[in-house]
């Protein structure tokens, strides 16, 4: 069966099931050491790397600004 004709029999029900929202306070519930640790380490590079991307981005605009 062809999966055009399956969505079509099986209805949206599947795509809705894939597609519940789920609260902000259980997204973290199952998360351990390990995980708390390596989120605080993306989000300390993430905030190096975006501060990194706004110098170059300066420097940049320096040199044309430059007489």
């Amino acid at each position: 069966m062809s999966m055009a004709i399956k969505k079509a029999v099986d209805g949206d029900d599947q795509e809705k099931k894939g597609s519940e929202a789920v609260p902000y306070y259980k997204l973290f519930s199952y998360a351990d050491q390990y995980d708390i640790l390596m989120m605080l380490i993306g989000t300390v590079s993430s905030i190096i790397a975006l501060k990194t991307v706004y110098l170059g981005i300066a420097v940049g605009i320096a040199t044309f600004i430059r007489k």
